[in-house]
């Protein structure tokens, strides 16, 4: 107990200049709450140690009935100074924001988890926690109050919220709720200090100039190490790999006409229908015939008896006056020339269906 007494009076020393007075109070109504949930943070972390706020959770989780054994795990664990920053504030029943709320039950929810095992196991099972989404957070956060307190003990700071992110390997959606929960305060500070009629001594009043202005540094830094975060961590979802058409699966009950006799056609393998961009069809019954074509980044396909993924404003119908030279037209040009071949056809337009029968010949695709 002499160790710990010799290195709170060694903290306490370094800061009385700096940190003098007594405990911290909040004014929830005030317009920077954040800004002084955040000094809060810094005088307890400064003028205290993890040890003596170990203490204060386990007298708020005792005032407020949590089970011995969750105490228990309790004591066994590494703290974030953060969280027994707050139970020392609940405790003293100062009111504090919706938000910080939140998380400190968060944080007390997740070590509920595993308070039911035996107590000479909740070591290892912290061990493993930390790997956890929730812990890299209050890891990270912890962090970020320990770099504040430097910057009021020295004016500078040795840290970086991007690296930080970087070495625990944390993905995007963890940046965003990292982003989250610093966002209020980063807005709070930078506003402080962006508008010139807002006085930013009533919040720093301890603080030197060259202080202030490490403050609102240290700030831009979280928030553009965020933004820079959440680029590099972004996840590039890959477009999954279409399963290859089983083209007989497909054109099972496929049902068209495989030659007729008087133009001297045969229709061309229904299969080259699968993954191209126009067909041409020809009905000889009603001596109609439509030029398919595919949506824009698509490619025809085939359900049933139905042709699909065509563009309804591009397909068309057209009744032939005279079929023999139609199809031969179609036939003989390039696969570019198609839609200019058919245009030329002067012959009203007719209603498109894409049902192919037994009376339709399958012309050509490209």
């Amino acid at each position: 107990m002499a160790t710990i007494s010799a290195k709170v009076r060694e903290k306490r020393n370094l800061v009385a200049k700096l940190l003098s007075g007594d405990e911290p109070n909040i004014n929830i109504n005030s317009k920077y709450p954040e800004v002084e949930v955040s000094r809060a943070y810094s005088w307890y972390n400064t003028n205290h140690i993890p040890e003596e706020g170990r203490e204060w959770l386990i007298v708020y989780l005792q005032s407020n009935n949590y089970s011995t054994d969750f105490i228990n795990n309790i004591k066994l664990k590494q703290i974030p100074m953060v969280f027994c920053s707050i139970a020392r504030l609940l405790t003293r029943n100062i009111q504090l924001p919706e938000k910080t709320i939140i998380n400190f039950n968060k944080f007390l929810q997740e070590q509920n988890t595993d308070s039911g095992s035996e107590v000479k196991n909740k070591k290892v099972s912290y061990v493993s926690k930390l790997l956890t989404v929730d812990s890299k957070i209050d890891i990270i956060m912890s962090n970020i109050e320990e770099a504040t307190d430097q910057l009021i003990l020295t004016g500078k700071y040795e840290y970086s919220l991007y690296n930080d992110i970087k070495s625990q390997d944390i993905k995007s959606p963890t940046v965003k709720e990292i982003y989250s929960r610093l966002q209020s305060r980063i807005q709070q500070v930078l506003e402080l200090a962006d508008n010139p009629k807002s006085n930013i001594k009533e919040y720093y009043i301890k603080h030197t100039r060259e202080q202030k202005k490490a403050v609102i540094e240290f700030h831009r830094m979280l928030d553009a190490d965020c933004i820079k975060a959440l680029q590099v961590t972004k996840v590039v979802r890959q477009n999954r790999k279409k399963r290859p058409i089983n083209a007989e699966k497909v054109l099972k009950t496929f049902n068209y006409k495989k030659e007729d006799t008087q133009l001297k056609i045969h229709s061309i393998e229904p299969s080259k229908i699968l993954n191209s961009s126009i067909l041409v069809v020809y009905n000889t019954k009603y001596k109609r015939m439509t030029v398919f074509v595919a949506k824009e980044g698509e490619k025809l396909s085939v359900k049933g008896t139905s042709i699909l993924n065509y563009d309804d404003t591009k397909t068309e119908s057209k009744r032939v006056k005279k079929p023999e030279e139609a199809t031969s037209q179609i036939l003989s040009g390039t696969n570019s020339s198609i839609l200019k071949t058919f245009a030329k056809f002067k012959s009203t337009p007719q209603a498109v269906t894409n049902r192919i029968n037994e009376d339709t010949l399958l012309l050509r695709v490209s």
